[in-house]
C-alpha cells in the first residue's frame, strides 16, 4: 500500500469480506500479503481483474466520504485533553461516524 488511506481502504474491504465476495463472483484469487509493507495480489483472467479494479475504485469513492485525516500539532492537541470542550466534541464526532451508514 502506498499510504495510510489505501491501507485503511483494503483493511475494510478484507475485514468485511467485500473483496472476497467480488473475487469469488469473478472467479479470481485475491491474497493480502504483509511483511514490511502490505500488498494485494490478484490472480486470474485480466478482464475479470479489470472488473475487480473498477469495483474497488467505485467503493473507494464512497470510502472517501467517510475517511478523514486530521493533522494535529501540539497546540491543537492540547485542546483535546480530558475534560476539555474539544474532547467532548471529538467524542461526539466519533460517535456520529461510528453509527454512520
Amino acid at each position: 500500500m502506498i499510504n495510510h488511506r489505501q491501507t485503511q481502504l483494503f483493511d475494510e474491504l478484507f475485514s468485511k469480506g467485500i473483496i472476497q465476495d467480488w473475487s469469488n463472483k469473478l472467479k479470481l484469487e485475491v491474497m493480502k500479503k504483509e511483511k514490511s509493507s502490505t500488498w494485494v495480489e490478484i490472480c486470474g483472467p485480466q478482464v475479470q481483474q479489470g472488473q475487480l479494479m473498477r469495483q474497488i475504485a467505485d467503493y473507494s469513492d464512497t470510502f472517501d466520504e467517510r475517511y478523514r485525516v486530521l493533522e494535529l500539532n501540539s497546540t491543537t492537541a492540547n485542546f483535546f485533553g480530558r475534560k476539555k470542550l474539544a474532547d467532548s466534541q471529538l467524542q461526539a464526532t466519533a460517535d456520529k461516524w461510528i453509527n454512520w451508514s
